[in-house]
């Protein structure tokens, strides 16, 4: 294979039994790309319906925005197959990293189960579930962070093929199926979170929640019983994180967290323990209190009437001059003139962690980079971010130096934020646009 549609085949990335990922080349833009074939074949559905509900699908999915998001540039039907075109991320799968990493760092799954669940989160807030979701769609790229891919496919090839390969065994993804999936009931972002826990089991304890070569026998487990890990004593695992899971994977979507992010959260606490919080005053009694303000009233009341005695004994002081008396505080200094352009956007990427601070001064920032014209110089504006995560804290003024000031809110690392300005004053933003 050496094109699929216009796009130029470099590699083959990786192969699994949900299809085959190439490294690609874009010649009309020269951009590298990733895709991967869907196994959706011309004989398994022959009038194209699932293909067309698979590009119809991928409408919505390709609009998802996120530092933790694979973005999806197209779908393609080429030579009786579906293809997914997306970005080309550097890294190795979750699966490969549960098997080639040298030992179980429990912080290390905190954080890519946090940034996993913030992406799941954002996408659930957009109207899109993964529904798919599976060690093999999570990248962990080479500055150690977690990229989800494919949302939205995951019920359109589920719709193709049952969850078996041509042997009879199992196709990866059926470990990691919600209840309700196999149940054919409602999905909704509840069904992410439980994958999300069956991936955690695994990165924990380095075997998945369920198990059995039989579909109709993992079936059942899914549907029926809890996880074996968590019904028995398991010294891979403290009882705080069986509590977390076992709640995380419960049969029912209402008996689960109501968001993958406070599941994370949660995770996060029992893996590392909470943080540390400063102990409640200690009541005291209030007669003690009472005494001292009664002295402290009797000392003022003292030096009150000595400072009244020592007063009337001093001459009337002289009169001030007229021109002291009439000295007024001088004027605060008036924003400076500004005959820029009345808004703008750019971007910053780099690494902003948790509660973290980023500054912006001009086209000046203390870390990573800004691509575009920055803040505009000596004038006060309104800005609106892209990422819902990231709180503006202060905005550029003449009191702070024109300084806009952002915090990350979120539950992980981020690291790309958009931005969008306007001048502040309306009246300064009309006579710019006049211009």
């Amino acid at each position: 294979m050496d094109f699929v549609g216009r796009y130029e085949i470099i590699e083959e990335i990786s192969r699994d039994v949900d299809g085959t990922t190439f490294a690609a080349i874009d010649p009309e833009s020269g951009a590298k790309v990733a895709i991967k074939t869907l196994p959706i074949s011309e004989s398994q559905d022959p009038l194209g319906l699932l293909n067309s509900r698979l590009i119809q699908e991928l409408k919505y999915s390709s609009k998802l925005s996120h530092p933790n998001i694979v973005t999806v540039h197209e779908a393609v039907h080429y030579g009786g197959h579906g293809y997914l075109v997306k970005e080309l991320i550097e890294g190795i799968t979750l699966e490969r990293w549960m098997v080639t990493r040298k030992e179980i760092d429990l912080p290390q799954i905190a954080k890519l189960i946090a940034e996993v669940a913030a992406a799941l989160d954002y996408a659930h807030s957009q109207a899109v579930v993964h529904r798919g979701l599976n060690p093999s769609c999570i990248i962990l790229n080479p500055s150690g962070h977690l990229m989800v891919a494919d949302f939205g496919t995951g019920k359109i090839v589920n719709d193709a093929l049952e969850p078996r390969t041509d042997t009879g065994r199992l196709r990866c993804p059926a470990y990691y199926v919600s209840p309700e999936q196999l149940r054919n009931k409602e999905i909704t972002g509840k069904s992410d979170q439980f994958s999300l826990a069956a991936i955690a089991h695994e990165c924990i304890t380095g075997i998945r929640p369920f198990q059995d070569d039989s579909m109709t026998q993992l079936a059942y487990q899914i549907v029926n019983m809890e996880a074996p890990l968590l019904v028995r004593n398991n010294s891979r695992m403290a009882p705080e994180t069986q509590a977390v899971l076992k709640r995380a994977l419960s049969k029912e979507p209402d008996d689960r967290y109501p968001t993958c992010a406070q599941f994370a959260e949660e995770l996060q606490h029992a893996l590392c323990g909470k943080p540390e919080t400063a102990p409640a005053p200690v009541p005291k009694s209030y007669t003690p209190l009472i005494w001292s303000a009664v002295a402290l009233i009797s000392i003022l009341g003292l030096f009150s009437m000595a400072w009244w005695i020592w007063n009337r004994q001093q001459p009337p002081p002289e009169s001030e001059p007229a021109e002291l008396a009439s000295v007024q505080p001088a004027e605060p200094e008036p924003p400076k003139p500004y005959s820029g352009d009345p808004e703008g956007r750019f971007n910053w990427t780099g690494n902003l962690e948790l509660g973290q601070a980023l500054r912006v001064t001009g086209s000046q920032v203390a870390s990573g980079e800004l691509k575009g014209r920055g803040m505009p110089d000596g004038v006060a504006v309104t800005v609106e971010v892209d990422a819902p995560e990231i709180r503006v804290e202060e905005l550029p003024s003449n009191a702070n130096g024109y300084m806009l000031t952002l915090r990350n809110t979120s539950i992980g690392a981020v690291s790309r934020i958009g931005l969008h300005w306007r001048v502040k004053t309306a009246k300064l933003a009309k006579k710019l646009i006049a211009r």
